[in-house]
């Protein structure tokens, strides 16, 4: 038996085991699940995430949505989720928008919508401030998240399963990737953005629960208050 490998996130090293395993993966669909997925579902792990007391539930999929404006006025989407705890939606994402950039131009000033249902983690808030550098800035991302990823919110009493380091890690790199966009772009998930995907994965009449409802007024406030205080624990 050879000497065993340690797979990181690199997309390569995942399609080499993958032909190894005799699995029919290609890089243009290295997303297996993410595009075949069901729309309703997608939208309904949205609203799932982050509900809390008796309706929680430990989410542990995470799907990507981007919305990407083209020059002719028509919109191009990208539908992205993790494949792995190391391998994650964004940089499922930052893979296809860069194959799709490759293939059309975006114009000067570009801003992407994207929907994922936590927030990113500080490795992931730099992979896409690294992507923009990497194309000049010519891209900017309006994100919004449902839920905050292994950060403590102000209003949640528990929060000793995230650890001070972790929680501030991941804030700063909120922070990073906030002050690297053109406008205020890092929003909370609500009724009126679940409804705004819904139109986006061709899903009419999708219901909003009223237990989310009644926890976005907190969810929200807790993400001003952290966005404006980088001490924040």
């Amino acid at each position: 038996m050879g000497p065993l490998k340690t797979f990181n996130s690199h997309p390569e090293e995942w399609f080499e085991l993958a032909q190894a395993l005799k699995i029919n993966y290609t890089h243009q669909d290295f997303s297996p699940l993410a595009s075949n997925a069901d729309p309703s579902e997608i939208l309904k792990m949205f609203v799932e995430s982050g509900l809390q007391g008796p309706l929680f539930k430990e989410i542990r999929d995470v799907f990507l949505i981007a919305e990407i404006p083209l020059p002719d006025g028509s919109k191009k989407i990208l539908i992205c989720r993790n494949m792995t705890s190391v391998y994650h939606a964004e940089e499922d994402f930052i893979r296809q928008l860069k194959i799709f950039c490759q293939k059309s131009k975006l114009a000067l000033g570009t801003v992407v919508k994207i929907w994922i249902n936590f927030s990113p983690c500080s490795r992931c808030s730099k992979r896409l401030m690294d992507f923009q550098a990497s194309i000049g800035q010519r891209v900017s991302f309006r994100l919004v998240f449902a839920y905050l990823f292994m950060i403590k919110r102000p209003s949640q009493a528990d929060q000793s399963r995230v650890s001070d380091k972790t929680h501030m890690e991941n804030v700063k790199g909120l922070h990073q990737l906030l002050l690297m966009q053109s406008e205020n772009t890092l929003l909370p998930f609500n009724e009126q953005e679940c409804q705004n995907l819904a139109q986006v994965l061709g899903i009419n009449n999708f219901p909003y629960p009223p237990a989310r409802k009644e926890g976005d007024t907190n969810f929200e406030q807790d993400v001003v208050d952290i966005l404006n205080n980088s001490l924040t624990l």
